[in-house]
Formats: structure tokens, C-alpha cells, sequence
């Protein structure tokens, strides 16, 4: 996304428009991981910080929907998918499907992952 001269890339993002009667012409929502050794700087120590902020300032500034995921998040997949699906409107929820061959949740039935087909 650029914003003034400036280009931002999020880790994960959809462009969506989720259509008539929500209210919204266009969002879009953002995922990033961030580890520990992100923020890592011995000369400075509070400069990653500050400037992981003015980024992520600038991103909510033009309504991004941005949300900060850390190991933790990552550990129960269904979890982390079910609170992914939450942040997109209605409209769009209805249509969300899984991809065979992917991480598929234990609440879409009996799909199951690749390494579970071939085991």
C-alpha cells in the first residue's frame, strides 16, 4: 500500500468490497507477525519500536484494519482462523470457503489437511 511517497507492505491483507447495505465501500484488512527480533537494535533500542509505530500509524490513518499476531496466536490454528474470520463482515463471511490442500478448521466438516490425506 503506498501512502504519500511512502510503500508499506503488510504481511497478510484483502482488499474487499463488501457490497450493498453494509455500509462500506471498501476496507481492508491486515495481518502481521511479529517476533522479538524485529524490535532488535543494540544502538538504539527504541528506534525499531517508534518506527514500526509511525508505520502502523500510517496505516490505520487511511483504514487499514491492521492486527498484530505473535507466536502465540499461532499456535492453535483453529483458534487463530475462527478470530481472522470474525474481522471480516458479514457479506464477505458467508462466501469464505476453504482451499482443499490447506489448513482446514475441525468446524468445516470432514476436509482434512494434505498431511492428513496422506498418512
Amino acid at each position: 500500500m503506498t501512502i504519500g511517497n511512502t510503500t508499506f507492505f503488510v504481511d497478510l491483507a484483502w482488499k474487499l468490497n463488501p457490497g450493498m447495505g453494509s455500509g462500506e465501500d471498501q476496507i481492508v484488512i491486515g495481518e502481521e507477525y511479529d517476533g522479538r527480533e524485529k524490535y532488535a537494535d543494540d544502538n538504539d533500542p527504541l528506534a525499531p519500536l517508534m518506527a514500526e509505530k509511525a508505520r502502523e500509524d500510517a496505516l490505520r490513518a487511511v483504514g487499514v484494519r491492521l492486527r498484530r499476531r505473535v507466536a502465540e496466536d499461532l499456535r492453535d490454528p483453529g483458534l487463530l482462523f475462527a478470530d481472522m474470520q470474525r474481522r471480516f463482515p458479514e457479506s464477505v463471511r458467508r462466501r469464505i470457503r476453504p482451499v482443499p490442500g490447506l489448513y482446514v478448521p475441525r468446524d468445516f466438516g470432514d476436509m482434512t489437511t494434505a498431511a492428513d490425506q496422506a498418512r
